[in-house]
């Protein structure tokens, strides 16, 4: 799997989990939510990503 793959499937992890944080434990997770999606805009914008710089630099 290479590590773009790796990076979506982590971005929609996180935003999965921080969305049903925020409805079931605390709305100020919802931040986590906002922060991920901005970060996939920039990173769809800019051809940029940070998780798969992440993963290449651990060996994922």
């Amino acid at each position: 799997m290479n590590y773009e793959r790796q990076a979506r499937i982590a971005n929609g992890l996180l935003v999965l989990v921080s969305g049903l944080l925020a409805l079931f434990v605390d709305v100020r997770f919802a931040w986590i939510t906002l922060l991920m999606g901005v970060s996939l805009i920039f990173s769809g914008a800019s051809g940029f990503c940070g998780f798969a710089v992440i993963f290449r630099k651990l060996g994922i």
